[in-house]
This record gives C-alpha cells, sequence and structure tokens, in this order.
C-alpha cells in the first residue's frame, strides 16, 4: 500500500468497509456497547463523516480510517424577555389577558425544548497505523464541517486526555449526562462523556440527559458548504 493517504467525505459505497474496519478497531462485540443506543436504526448525519484512504499495490482505494456524526438532542430552557412593545402592546388588553401574556414573556420556564447536538463517532483507525495522524485529521475535519453546518456543539464519549486537543471538556460539568447515568453518577463512562462548543455559547442553557433522537425524525435542513479538497498526506505525520 502507498504510504500517501488522504480524507474525504464518506460516500454509500464505503459502508462494507467501513464496518469491516470498526470490527478491526472495536472488535465484533461493538454493537452491545450501550451507545449504540445512539445509533439503532439511525442514520448518520451527511455531511459530516469522513473516511480516509490509501491505494494498495493492486491500485485498489482501502480505507484506513472513519469518523461518523450522529444527531442526538438534549433540552433547553425556553426562557424569553419581555421587549418594551410587547409591555406596551399587552397593557391595552383586559387584564386577564395582559398577564397570561406578560407571564409567558417575562422569562418564566415554560418547558424544554428539544435542541440537536452532534454525537461525534465512532472514530477508527486501521490498529496497525495508528500514531500516524489520521485520527486527529478526520475529526478536526469532522468538527470543522459542524462548525460551517451551523451545528451548537458536539458530544462524546472517548478519553480526555485524547479529545482534550480539540476543546472538549467533561460533559458533567455544563449539566450533561448520558440517559442510563444520573446527573450526580461518577461512573467512569461518565468521566469519558465530554462535551464541547462549535460556536460560541452553543451550550448555553442545555442541561439534562442526552437522548438519541426519536426514530424516523427527519434531520432539519442545515445551510452547509463544500469540504476543502483532500490533501495527500504521508503516514509518518505525527499521531
Amino acid at each position: 500500500m502507498s504510504a500517501a493517504w488522504r480524507t474525504r467525505a464518506e460516500r454509500v459505497a464505503d459502508t462494507e468497509q467501513i464496518e469491516r474496519l470498526l470490527d478491526r478497531a472495536f472488535g465484533g462485540e461493538r454493537h452491545l456497547r450501550r451507545s449504540e443506543l445512539f445509533r439503532q436504526g439511525r442514520k448518520p448525519i451527511a455531511g459530516l463523516c469522513r473516511v480516509a484512504e490509501a491505494q494498495d499495490a493492486s491500485g485498489a482505494a482501502r480505507l484506513l480510517g472513519v469518523v461518523r456524526g450522529w444527531e442526538v438532542q438534549v433540552g433547553k430552557d425556553s426562557d424569553t424577555e419581555t421587549s418594551k412593545e410587547t409591555v406596551k402592546e399587552t397593557s391595552q388588553q383586559s387584564d386577564k389577558q395582559t398577564s397570561k401574556e406578560t407571564g409567558r414573556k417575562t422569562g418564566k420556564k415554560t418547558g424544554k425544548e428539544k435542541v440537536p447536538l452532534i454525537l461525534a463517532g465512532p472514530l477508527a483507525v486501521e490498529p496497525s497505523l495508528r500514531g500516524q495522524g489520521i485520527g486527529k485529521t478526520l475529526l478536526a475535519e469532522h468538527l470543522a464541517a459542524g462548525r460551517r453546518a451551523g451545528w451548537r456543539g458536539a458530544v462524546l464519549i472517548g478519553e480526555p486526555e485524547y479529545y482534550r486537543a480539540f476543546g472538549f471538556r467533561l460533559a458533567a460539568e455544563r449539566g450533561l449526562f448520558l440517559p442510563w447515568h444520573g446527573a450526580a453518577s461518577l461512573r467512569s463512562e461518565t468521566m469519558r462523556f465530554l462535551a464541547l462548543e462549535l460556536r460560541l455559547g452553543g451550550l448555553e442553557g442545555l442541561t439534562g440527559a442526552v437522548e438519541p433522537v426519536p426514530l424516523g425524525k427527519s434531520q432539519k435542513p442545515r445551510k452547509d458548504t463544500p469540504a476543502p479538497k483532500p490533501k495527500p498526506r504521508r503516514g509518518h505525520e505525527p499521531r
């Protein structure tokens, strides 16, 4: 296989190779992990999934790494403030209607709306090629695509030491936790549940359990821009 590799967007035709790569990276029992709850019966987010590939001796392309992203959701307090115009208009209504409108607009909590986030991963690299920069390149491109597409933030389950370089921090510090954990849980998996803002203030006001989106829910249209053209990279690059 050539030492040069490049990244590109995932294609439908990559599915079989991706599944085999994930088996080699995580083992055949990977589907038994509880994190699969977020993925079962759902499709990854179009435009965010990236692969790394290189040509073998016969000239055929072989996938060396992959990162995918899935839509999840979390609650956000629905708070708003009254504007001067709203106060003026409501003051001309009946006392009952004014009270109702003011109560709705003065910042009182009216429940939680569901806000979409990216669940980043799995991030997998051919075991024999780890430490050559493939995984970090894929993740950086994945997160950049999420920023361009307007996503508020991303979460993942992984080693804090590795993902800290990308800005990820413990999700529990923001009041976010996995659906099978309590907010005060100190279990090891909770300590590996991480979150990242993809735009300033993107995670503000979001609290509670991060949940799978309902089956069959269509992804909201998002304005995206094409990813930069892939550049050939050498396998000796640092991880």
